[in-house]
């Protein structure tokens, strides 16, 4: 076989801009073999047991190129028929402007209208398009068509495509696919939490043995630099509960992370301080979910951004994301990747932007990221979490 045909469906909205990021949304191959490259590092990175940055990047262009090396595979998105749907409309928004659906309003607060800004337009759910991987003409190894399969069945249970994607948005599943020999399908064929369990757990087993001839055993308990799909450094769970649509599954995770990040001590008695010209006691916990942060206080009218002195950015290593389960009912996929937050030597930085003044301040640890597994673990609408890997599994 030289090529795959998939059939996706978007099972929640994808916001993916082209050119401009808030102007209508555009499905693009380049989008696509970014999160496929993000996937693939990820299965190596556990498979060969090996935190060598230069032999997974080796690997990983033997798949989808290099600035040196051509790719040996042609990705190509089939442009779907849609009506784009509004940030307004996905969150329903009230004549006062309040959200009917909170906790994805929160999830995807990003895509808002601002000040300076409109609002972000979606691909909606529920949008179907073909996709294609191919081997470019003369290749006649098959080896990077199964890798890249590979990349696709990790990225169509864990991950999603455009803004927000670590939040729930631009989550894809394929609705019909080929299947290479010895490889998992990609569609989902369980019809429970728990036969989804099982069917994820073979499936990344499955993976796994694609590299395997690779491996030198130089896992270690020591945090990666990036995120690796090895147990030791990755956590996944499934909810136990199960939902009727992709939007109360969202919003049901959504309205429990604004709950435990609300106002939570003691980053906010912290950076209030911060704001008002005191000096920051403590590292800033809430950091451990991701970088940038904008912090606004209406009542003082003062704003601070938290980044690393180095790195503005930070991905947040916890993604989640609902998966459609066979008979139509959706369950939540929680990912925690247990990868640095920043290089250990760097610190954070907190600007108070109207003094103009800068503060710096250590690391937090991943504490509040486990804090706020266990409080989603007793959260009675998304119920118990099943443990697909890592130390519960």
């Amino acid at each position: 076989m030289q090529s795959l045909n998939v059939t996706l469906e978007s099972i929640t909205p994808i916001f993916i801009g082209g050119a401009d990021p808030r102007g209508e949304p555009e499905l693009r191959a380049a989008s696509f073999r970014g999160a496929l490259r993000f996937w693939l590092r990820a299965l190596i990175g556990s498979a060969i047991q090996d935190q060598d940055p230069g032999k997974i990047r080796k690997l990983e262009s033997e798949v989808f190129g290099s600035t040196e090396n051509a790719s040996p595979v042609v990705l190509r998105v089939e442009r779907p028929e849609y009506r784009a749907i509004s940030f307004r409309k996905i969150v329903e928004l009230d004549s006062r402007g309040n959200p009917r659906r909170p906790g994805i309003a929160y999830l995807f607060f990003t895509a808002r209208r601002t000040k300076s800004d409109p609002e972000r337009r979606a691909i909606p759910a529920g949008t179907r398009f073909r996709f294609t991987i191919s081997l470019r003409p003369g290749t006649k190894n098959l080896e990077p068509l199964r890798r890249a399969y590979a990349a696709l069945w990790l990225f169509t249970r864990f991950g999603g495509i455009g803004t927000r994607s670590r939040r729930g948005a631009g989550s894809l599943q394929a609705v019909a696919a080929g299947v290479l020999e010895d490889l998992p399908p990609l569609e989902v064929k369980a019809g429970t939490p728990q036969a989804l369990k099982d069917e994820i757990a073979q499936g990344l087993r499955k993976l796994s043995e694609l590299f395997s001839q690779h491996g030198e055993q130089k896992s270690t308990d020591q945090a990666p630099n990036f995120e690796i799909l090895d147990p030791k450094h990755c956590e996944i769970w499934l909810s136990s509960g199960v939902f009727n649509s992709w939007e109360e599954a969202l919003d049901a995770i959504g309205q429990a992370m604004r709950a435990f990040r609300n106002r939570r001590p003691p980053d906010y008695e912290n950076i209030r301080g911060a704001l008002q010209g005191r000096p920051l006691t403590q590292p800033i916990e809430r950091a451990a979910f991701g970088l940038p942060i904008v912090f606004y206080f209406p009542s003082l009218d003062k704003q601070g951004v938290l980044t690393g002195a180095f790195h503005d950015r930070r991905a947040s290593p916890i993604l989640f994301r609902p998966i459609r389960l066979a008979n139509g009912q959706y369950v939540i996929v929680i990912v925690w990747f247990k990868s640095k937050l920043l290089p250990e030597e760097e610190r954070l930085k907190f600007e108070r932007k109207k003094q103009k003044e800068e503060i710096l301040v250590d690391q937090p640890t991943q504490e509040i990221l486990k804090k706020f597994i266990e409080e989603i673990d007793s959260n009675n609408q998304i119920g118990r979490l099943i443990a697909v890997t890592g130390s519960n599994a």
